[in-house]
């Protein structure tokens, strides 16, 4: 009885143990197969868009762009060499003459010179016989060419009719018109050196020309 019961019992028993085997291997080998994608996420990974290439000529500062080139020399501190030559009139407000005819040129090398700029002014009578003669150091406090300029000026020179050493200076506003044409207002203020008799003429000029 006993030997017919132990001989059922074992493959029972040996049955058990293979499933039990298999039942421990199992996760072991699915866990070493490739996982796969599913569908789903494999389409959604194929819409993404690509990255954009790098455009080198974005970071390269000789891009032949006009506008570009042209906004980074009205803003550098080295700007290019520019000037400009105007003629007009003048009202005085005080000084020995009370209007005549007047005459400027500015010029602004550039380079290591920056901003400063050198000029000469005329200021003259309608007969001639009573003037002034200066030399100007400007420098360009805002500029926005060839539309805009203002320039602070310092002047130095002569007066005549009668001889007289001058100082002063002066605010000079550009405002282009067409091309290279401009109008410019110059609110000046000089001092006539003639010792206890020294006068201060202010005066207003008016004036268009040509400007670069």
């Amino acid at each position: 009885m006993n030997c017919a019961a132990h001989s059922e019992l074992g493959p029972v028993t040996q049955a058990s143990k293979k499933t039990l085997v298999i039942a421990v291997m199992a996760p072991v080998i699915l866990a070493a197969l490739p996982s796969q994608a599913e569908p789903g996420q494999t389409e959604n990974a194929s819409r993404q868009p690509a990255p954009r290439p790098h455009d080198s000529r974005t970071d390269d500062p000789t891009v032949d762009d006009s506008s570009i080139d042209q906004r980074r020399a009205e803003h550098s501190p080295d700007p290019a060499p520019h000037g400009a030559l105007t003629v007009g009139g003048f009202a005085a407000l005080t000084g020995p003459v009370g209007q005549g005819f007047a005459a400027d040129t500015i010029l602004y090398p550039g380079r290591f010179f920056g901003r400063y700029g050198l000029g000469v002014s005329y200021r003259g009578s309608r007969s001639a016989e009573q003037g002034l003669l200066v030399v100007n150091l400007a420098f360009a406090a805002g500029a926005s060419r060839p539309g805009f300029e203002i320039a602070l000026h310092g002047d130095i020179g002569a007066a005549y009719g009668p001889f007289l050493p001058v100082i002063g200076g002066g605010v000079r506003t550009q405002l282009g018109v067409w091309g290279p044409l401009v109008v410019t207002a110059n609110t000046t203020g000089h001092l006539l050196i003639d010792g206890i008799d020294s006068r201060l003429a202010v005066a207003v000029t008016l004036s268009a020309g040509i400007a670069r």
